[in-house]
């Protein structure tokens, strides 16, 4: 009955095939045979679901959106502290100059990330939010 599932994104994965013998070549479509006693068939079930996520997930770096304000400006700062880095490498500048403007937009992205933190930032953040009573 695995034609009422044709259209659908579903995937019938039948286990114990060390039991009931090798039936992994299907013609169905939607669905697999494994075993997980001797993972016969994981890799291709790993696989198919992998192939399933891509087709029906956008690509969400395509169009990649920040919704903070502060997130946004340190991004920016990242991405200028990289360019700087680049143009200090390609002018053979010295280690240290060009190391410290890599520093300074890797802790631009720490900032986001929650690695580095200050009073100044906590502030920023904790003034979005709304605390009653």
């Amino acid at each position: 009955d695995a034609e009422k599932f044709e259209n659908c994104a579903i995937l019938l994965v039948g286990n114990k095939i060390d039991l009931v013998g090798d039936t992994t070549k299907t013609a169905e479509p939607n669905t697999m045979s494994i075993s997980c006693l001797t993972r016969k068939g994981l890799k291709g079930l790993r696989r198919k679901i992998l192939e399933r996520i891509t087709q029906s997930v956008p690509d969400l770096t395509s169009g990649l959106v920040v919704t903070s304000a502060r997130h946004k400006q340190k991004l920016s700062a990242a991405r200028k502290a990289i360019a700087r880095t680049r143009r200090k490498l390609k002018n053979h500048e010295s280690p240290e100059i060009t190391s410290f403007e890599l520093r300074q937009g890797i802790e631009s992205l720490d900032e986001i990330t929650g690695r580095i933190y200050n009073e100044e930032i906590l502030g920023k953040i904790f003034s979005s939010f709304c605390i009653g009573k």
